[in-house]
C-alpha cells in the first residue's frame, strides 16, 4: 500500500513540476505625459533569467497600444523610452484576462481594458 501512495505522490509531483504556467493576453498602452515614445518593450514571466526578444516592430507613440501575451502567474515588464531612460516593473502578476497596463515614465496602473 505505501508503494501505490509514494507511485501516486511522484506522478502527482512531477505533473505539477512539469505544467506549463498558463498564459493571458494584456493590453499595454503608453500614456506618458510628456509625449514619449517607448522604443524598446519587454516583458517576460516573473524572475526570468532574461528578458528575450523586444516586442516591437516600431516605437510605440503616447496613446498608442498593444497587445501582450503574458503568464498568469506572474510577469515582469521592462520599458526603454526614446530618451534612453529605462523602467522596470516586476512581479505584476495575476493580471486578469483582457486588463490594461498603463506606462508613463516611472509609472504603471493596471486597470480593466
Amino acid at each position: 500500500m505505501k508503494k501505490v501512495w509514494l507511485v501516486c505522490f511522484v506522478m502527482l509531483a512531477a505533473l505539477l513540476f512539469t505544467a506549463k504556467a498558463e498564459a493571458g493576453i494584456i493590453t499595454i498602452a503608453n500614456i506618458d505625459v510628456d509625449s514619449l515614445n517607448i522604443v524598446e518593450l519587454y516583458v517576460s514571466e516573473a524572475e526570468a533569467d532574461s528578458w528575450g526578444d523586444d516586442l516591437l516592430d516600431r516605437p510605440l507613440a503616447k496613446n498608442a497600444d498593444i497587445e501582450v501575451e503574458v503568464s498568469t502567474e506572474g510577469f515582469d515588464v521592462h520599458v526603454v523610452w526614446e530618451d534612453g531612460t529605462e523602467d522596470t516593473y516586476n512581479n505584476l502578476g495575476n493580471a486578469p484576462q483582457n486588463s490594461m497596463l498603463l506606462l508613463g515614465k516611472n509609472r504603471i496602473m493596471v486597470g480593466p481594458h
